[in-house]
């Protein structure tokens, strides 16, 4: 049998182009699903790093070059920041109160030494009758009182503003992920820190809620609060010593009158009038030493016990005026913050 040589040679072409064609069908096909694969890999990668918070913005950017952060975010940190320093403000508060009431204590021994003396005595019965007895209060005890006490307000304003400065700083950096910190803070979020900083320097100054409190805060009120409590002592050893008195003023008159008898008749009547008059202040002056000796003690504390009521006082308004300062920063943060500053 004769073999077409040319005809085999056809065959042999058909089979192999079957196979090359079936081969790249298969490539194709696991081509396609690797694709397929790997686009939904990608996908799913994209969608959850945005679940997870990632950058809003191109995901081709996935390097920030500043750190902004969320006004709600930023709202809490300056509301923290102010708490943590009006707690700080405390042992600041007394040991400025030590500075205004000092000399005021230190004057409590010349005020009683005062007190108990002929002058001192008539000076605070004509005082506590006329309503100026505090004026002498006022002099003695509070003599740059307001002077002091406006500058441990200006003082604590300074504290404050520092003190909110130092902790808002620390709470940013704790804030930030560690990765990001030395990158700059965005311009909105350093608007609206500078703005807070600044505000906390300006907000309710301690010295203006002070005074605006009616001047309760003020030296002569103090005074007035002090005189009237010492008016009634006062009264009271006044009216036991006219007792004391009128014991003895006879007897004074009668000596004087007596010596001015060599003088005669007018001599008498001055004579009298001087003994009388030397023996009322001999006995106030007799009056006094004794009762200084017994109650020197118990006066000073006296006294000191009002100061210490109105340094508490004063210390509340402090308190005050700190927590008002409070509030105000953090309606003026939470308010420019929803400005969108």
């Amino acid at each position: 049998m004769e073999i077409n040589k040319d005809s085999a040679f056809v065959v042999k072409d058909e089979s192999e182009a079957v196979q090359a064609g079936a081969g790249l069908m298969f490539r194709a096909f696991w081509i396609t699903i690797l694709t397929l694969a790997g686009l939904t890999i990608f996908v799913v990668l994209i969608g959850e790093l945005r679940s997870q918070g990632g950058y809003s913005h191109s995901i081709w950017q996935s390097t920030p070059t500043v750190v902004e952060i969320d006004n709600t975010v930023l709202g809490r940190i300056f509301r923290q920041a102010s708490e943590s320093s009006i707690s700080e403000m405390s042992e600041i508060i007394d040991d400025q109160l030590d500075i205004i009431y000092a000399p005021t204590y230190s004057a409590i021994s010349g005020y009683t030494s005062f007190h108990y003396s002929v002058r001192g005595e008539y000076t605070e019965i004509f005082g506590a009758a006329l309503g100026t007895m505090s004026d002498d209060i006022e002099q003695r005890l509070f003599d740059g009182f307001e002077q002091r006490l406006a500058e441990a307000s200006a003082f604590l304003d300074a504290e404050y503003s520092l003190a909110f400065k130092n902790n808002l700083e620390r709470l940013l950096v704790s804030e930030i992920p560690e990765e990001l910190r030395l990158l700059p803070i965005g311009d909105l979020t350093r608007k609206a820190i500078d703005d807070a900083i600044g505000r906390a320097k300006v907000t309710v100054p301690v010295g203006a809620y002070m005074a605006r409190a009616g001047g309760i805060y003020s030296t002569k009120v103090i005074a007035k609060a002090v005189a009237s409590k010492l008016a009634l002592k006062v009264s009271l050893k006044a009216g036991t010593k006219t007792l004391v008195k009128s014991t003895t003023l006879l007897g004074g008159a009668g000596a004087g009158a007596a010596v001015g008898a060599v003088l005669g008749p007018p001599g008498s009547v001055v004579g009298g009038i001087i003994g009388g008059v030397v023996t009322w202040f001999a006995v106030d002056a007799a009056v006094i030493n004794i009762d200084e000796f017994f109650n020197r003690e118990e006066f000073e504390a006296d006294v000191a016990f009002m100061i210490d009521e109105n340094r508490v006082a004063v210390r509340e308004g402090l308190v005050s005026a700190l927590a008002s300062k409070h509030l105000e920063m953090e309606d003026f943060t939470l308010g420019e913050l929803s400005r969108g500053l």
